[in-house]
């Protein structure tokens, strides 16, 4: 519980200094970048994201994965697809990347029960941001 309230603290924190230093009449534009699978705290963090975004507070460009896990990016299209998001990209970590996962494979079963297609071909992390960065500079 602990681990969950710094993570959506800190979170806010970043959501409030991107409002405070943006400019007034543009909504933040999100990249999400997440370790999505050793522990719950990330759950809570796409899913006040995705209620930010629901309400026009800020824009989600990017899911992209930190955790080089089969299973996490994924999950990551579960939560885009379930709150009516599934165009927006996501991105997987290299395969260098540390591979944690819960004990319990909550992923896995997430994957198993609620992912309405089979996994795709995610492009890797750095090739998402470059792309979703460079597109949002012409903006």
């Amino acid at each position: 519980m602990k681990v969950i309230l710094c993570s959506l603290l800190v979170f806010c924190i970043f959501c409030g200094f991107i409002v405070e230093h943006g400019k007034a009449d543009r909504k933040p534009r999100i990249i999400f970048d997440t370790d999505m699978g050793p522990d719950f705290d990330d759950v809570g963090a796409i899913t006040v994201l995705h209620a930010l975004a629901a309400k026009g507070e800020c824009e989600i460009l990017a899911t992209v994965s930190s955790d080089s896990h089969a299973s996490v990016a994924p999950t990551i299209e579960i939560f885009n697809q379930y709150f009516g998001k599934p165009n927006i990209p996501i991105g997987i970590a290299s395969a260098k990347a540390p591979g944690f996962i819960a004990h319990n494979n909550w992923n896995d079963s997430l994957v198993l029960h609620f992912l309405k297609k089979k996994p795709t071909e995610y492009p890797n992390a750095l090739e998402v941001y470059r792309k979703v960065l460079a597109s949002a500079g012409r903006q």
